[in-house]
């Protein structure tokens, strides 16, 4: 049976995750997910983090490990990293699934504090757009390459 293995590539380190969380890993490897500014360039930054991932799974062999990844962040550096692994390394993608709570509390000064709180409810596997449907992917008017 492989070791399933978690990489974590965000700023949510797993000291600060629940029980339910971290259930079901053999191992997680953490790696930050990097500051990103406007003007930065995401491709430079996404061969930096898979360098990183490179660096970590050095020596381990695939065929033992199940190797997972959890990518969250910056939506371009978020979409071109999970692009990355599920196309190009064929690797399982999840995102971690909450449901968010808001408490309102009035203040003395009578400003609003809000507080959320994110309930852990699991792992989904996150999948490419090829398993949409072709009709389902067309918006006429939108000058897609995909409609009639």
């Amino acid at each position: 049976m492989k070791i399933q293995v978690l990489i974590s590539i965000s700023n949510h380190p797993v000291s600060g995750w629940g029980e339910e969380q971290r259930a079901g890993w053999e191992e997680i490897i953490e790696i930050p997910f990097p500051n990103v500014l406007p003007e930065d360039d995401i491709i430079a930054l996404a061969e930096k983090v898979i360098s990183q991932v490179s660096t970590h799974l050095r020596g381990r062999v695939r065929l033992a490990c199940d190797f997972v990844f959890f990518v969250a962040g910056e939506a371009r550096l978020t979409y071109c990293l999970t692009d990355f692994f599920l196309r190009k390394e064929k690797a399982r993608c999840v995102v971690a699934t909450t449901r968010r709570e808001s408490v309102e509390e009035v203040q003395t000064d009578g400003s609003v504090k809000k507080t959320a709180i994110f309930r852990f409810l699991g792992w989904s596997q996150m999948e490419t757009s090829n398993s949409i449907d072709r009709d389902a992917r067309c918006l006429p008017g939108y000058g897609l390459a995909d409609c009639d």
